[in-house]
């Protein structure tokens, strides 16, 4: 049975994929959603005392790809005028916490197995995933309706979360650059360059 803290985690982080879902920005949830997903395993092994190296956790991730690309072609259904954007937002909505669901579930399941996520089964975890989406698509969809507010304030813990950690890797690569500078590894004209769009990135 999956610990109440994992579930807990799995539902803020279902509740966040509705609200990014949520934007009016076509294709931009995907991206969002994305780290959503990728923050999620790495709780849930914490949680589990498992390893989490972030390289594993993009492999795993990709791994359900099929669901990435039907959430990619329903999200940009959104920018189709009229009802093209209501039907598309409303299912890319459902499948994008849907997703995050029985991502979290099947990767609680095998942790709570007490296996780690470089041995996870991928063959079987999909087919898990496949069951628990359905369950998913249920559970998003009541979140959705009934838990706005929630779903308001998981969203922007996120934006908060998401920000710092985007302004500290600029940092990082601002001082990497400044290091290949003084090395003469890049010519002056190119630090500037590099280093204007790194902090317009900000």
């Amino acid at each position: 049975m999956i610990t109440p803290y994992a579930e807990k985690t799995i539902k803020n982080h279902v509740l966040m994929s509705l609200g990014v879902a949520a934007l009016p920005l076509p294709g931009l949830d995907i991206f969002l959603i994305y780290y959503i997903q990728l923050d999620m395993i790495k709780k849930l092994a914490a949680i589990y005392g498992k390893n989490y190296f972030e390289i594993s956790g993009k492999a795993y991730l990709s791994t359900f790809t099929t669901v990435s690309l039907a959430r990619l072609s329903s999200s940009f259904i959104k920018a189709i005028p009229g009802i093209g954007t209501y039907i598309g937002g409303v299912s890319s909505i459902v499948l994008s916490g849907a997703s995050t669901y029985a991502l979290g579930k099947v990767t609680a399941k095998f942790f709570q197995d007490n296996i780690e996520l470089s041995d996870i089964n991928l063959d079987i975890a999909k087919s898990i995933f496949e069951e628990e989406l359905e369950a998913g698509k249920i559970f998003a969809e009541n979140l959705f309706k009934n838990n706005k507010k929630e779903m308001k304030e998981q969203r922007d813990l996120f934006a908060e979360e998401y920000k710092a950690k985007k302004e500290k890797e600029i940092y990082r690569k601002l001082v990497e650059l400044k290091k290949m500078r003084e090395d003469n590894l890049i010519t002056e004209k190119e630090y500037d360059e590099k280093r204007k769009l790194l902090l317009g990135e900000i």
